[in-house]
C-alpha cells in the first residue's frame, strides 16, 4: 500500500476522493435548493388555486340562489295567470312566454 492511497480496489488518492465527495455534496445542496424553490412555487400556486376555487364556489352558490328565485317567480306568475279570467288566445300566448322563461332558467 502506498502512502496517500486507499486500501481497497480504489486507485484514487484520499485527496481525490475528498474532492469528489465535496463536489457531490455541493451538487446535492444545489439540487435541494432547487427542489425547495419548486416546492415554494407549487405551494404558492396551490394557495392561488384554492382561493380561485373558493371564489367559484361562492359564485356558484349565488347563481344557484338567483336561479331558485327566478324559478319561484315563474311559478308565481303561472299561478297568477291560472287565476285570471283571460281569453283563450291570450292564455296560450302567455303560456308560451312562460315556457320560454322556464326553459331559459332550467
Amino acid at each position: 500500500m502506498q502512502a496517500g492511497k486507499s486500501g481497497g480496489n480504489e486507485d484514487k488518492s484520499l485527496a481525490d476522493q475528498l474532492a469528489e465527495s465535496k463536489a457531490a455534496v455541493g451538487k446535492a445542496i444545489t439540487e435541494a435548493k432547487q427542489a425547495k424553490t419548486k416546492i415554494q412555487h407549487w405551494e404558492k400556486e396551490l394557495k392561488e388555486k384554492k382561493n380561485q376555487l373558493t371564489s367559484k364556489k361562492e359564485e356558484a352558490n349565488t347563481l344557484e340562489k338567483e336561479l331558485r328565485a327566478k324559478r319561484s317567480d315563474i311559478e308565481k306568475i303561472k299561478s297568477a295567470l291560472e287565476n285570471l279570467p283571460l281569453e283563450q288566445g291570450r292564455i296560450e300566448a302567455l303560456e308560451k312566454v312562460i315556457i320560454r322563461l322556464a326553459v331559459h332558467f332550467h
